[in-house]
């Protein structure tokens, strides 16, 4: 009988495109010429979302997979009480002796970056925290840096949970730009939400990444601190919350949006705006959709492009925005004024 290490490199090659991600890792366990034909062969695990959240004290790391059917992998590691941690797969539970479950996270998807990574092309790639304390975040933030940094990952969104700049440039920076078309930030649930109040996230060292400057989308959904509007001239859509908003920068957006050929849609939330009485002055007589909610005004504007038109919308649904939107010119209200 012909073992696995004497079967021809095409033969191989064709029971691996068969196997599922767990069966290539298992079978790369068994001898070390089968973990070296593997890792120099690079076979395909279809894998396409890896999702990772981090709690205080255990990391879940799910793996799906699109191919043919929807397959979920998940792993999870959690700290014991005694020495060591354990690990659960398909309800079997292991526990390692003297084993911390945080480097023990790190070790299997270093694995898995080795193994595929040249093979991959993933839709989605999020980090999540689930009330982690601060000391947890940084030692899971240098391990995702220390992982990601040899590679450039392919990812077509990714979801970033974050307490720091620090924790979105452990993954960010490592993320092929080429591919990437989402990036979504978000809050991070802590044991302690007041952290939050009066701290917007600083993003000065992320709008400088060539990831950030080619990305379409960009969603952050809690306050954040941008050196420059101008941070956000590159995107096609947005959505952010922001501390504040000048007067200047709503006026240089408008002209942004009235020359572009790839602005879609800016939705800007935000807490505190200085000139907001002078807000309604350089943009004309609004348009009151509803009379009983004046704080909804909206504006139209012609573009360079005759069936587009560029609508601002200035409204509070238990917060303000500012909502910049290109859309077709027939769908503006008949009594509406277009300048």
């Amino acid at each position: 009988m012909v073992s696995l290490t004497e079967m021809p490199e095409l033969v191989m090659n064709n029971i691996l495109e068969k196997l599922d991600l767990r069966s290539i890792l298992s079978l790369r366990k068994v001898c070390h010429d089968l973990r070296n034909f593997i890792d120099d062969g690079k076979p395909d695990p279809h894998l396409t979302e890896i999702e990772i959240t981090v709690k205080y004290s255990s990391i879940t790391l799910i793996m799906r997979i699109h191919h043919l059917k929807l397959i979920n992998h998940e792993i999870k590691y959690k700290k014991e009480d005694t020495k060591g941690c354990s690990v659960v797969y398909e309800k079997r539970e292991k526990l390692l002796e003297n084993e911390n479950y945080i480097s023990t996270f790190a070790k299997d998807l270093e694995v898995v970056l080795t193994v595929f990574e040249s093979k991959m092309k993933l839709e989605k790639f999020d980090l999540n925290w689930r009330y982690a304390h601060h000391e947890v975040f940084d030692e899971v933030s240098k391990k995702m840096e220390s992982i990601l940094k040899p590679y450039k990952l392919k990812v077509k969104k990714v979801t970033i949970e974050a307490f720091e700049q620090s924790h979105v440039m452990s993954i960010l920076p490592y993320l092929d730009p080429k591919p990437l078309y989402q990036i979504d930030i978000s809050e991070a649930c802590l044991p302690d939400y007041s952290v939050y109040k009066n701290n917007p996230l600083k993003l000065d060292e992320v709008v400088e990444l060539e990831q950030w400057k080619d990305a379409n989308e960009i969603l952050i959904a809690r306050q954040v601190e941008l050196p420059d509007m101008k941070n956000l001239e590159n995107a096609r859509c947005v959505f952010v919350t922001l501390d504040s908003i000048k007067l200047e920068d709503l006026i240089e957006l408008k002209e942004q949006f009235l020359l572009s050929r790839t602005l879609g849609e800016y939705d800007m939330e935000y807490a505190s705006f200085d000139e907001q009485d002078q807000f309604f002055e350089p943009f004309g007589v609004p348009y009151l959709e509803y009379q009983e909610n004046p704080d909804s005004k909206q504006w139209f504007f012609k573009t360079e492009h005759p069936d587009q038109i560029l609508q601002i919308h200035h409204y509070n649904d238990g917060v303000w925005h500012v909502k910049f939107v290109i859309f077709n010119k027939r769908r503006i209200p008949s009594e509406a004024i277009i300048q």
